[in-house]
């Protein structure tokens, strides 16, 4: 099996876990999943009176000051792009310009371009 093959197997045993990670995204459902720490040198850190906050440590030694949840949602065009690879993207039907009517009707809601009125020129078919 190459490696290529190898990849693709990986990616169709998840196409269930993508399909699933998709919805949620959509939905909002994603929950926090990192956790950031912020770290600073301990002699730094005061209390509103002046005394270090850390009087046992180390100055440059960093102490945890911040601990908060960070949400990483996941890439949804990396999740799109796995399952269009499997499943294949999907084709638009795209008509050609003027495919469907006949080329002498002109649709009631036809307006001529704005430049013409702004060059002064009119539209002798407008209804007034």
């Amino acid at each position: 099996m190459t490696p290529k093959d190898k990849a693709l197997a990986f990616i169709e045993d998840n196409l269930p876990l993508y399909a699933q990670l998709l919805h949620s995204l959509a939905l909002g459902e994603l929950e926090p999943q990192v956790t950031e720490r912020l770290y600073q040198p301990a002699g730094l850190l005061k209390d509103k009176s002046g005394n270090k906050k850390f009087p046992e440590t180390p100055d440059r030694e960093l102490v945890l000051t911040e601990e908060r949840k960070i949400s990483l949602p996941p890439d949804r065009s990396a999740a799109e792009y796995l399952i269009d690879r499997i499943l294949g993207k999907p084709k638009a039907e795209v008509s050609k310009p003027g495919e469907g009517m006949d080329s002498k009707e002109i649709p009631a809601s036809f307006s001529p371009p704005i430049g013409q009125y702004a060059l002064g020129e009119q539209n002798n078919n407008e209804v007034q």
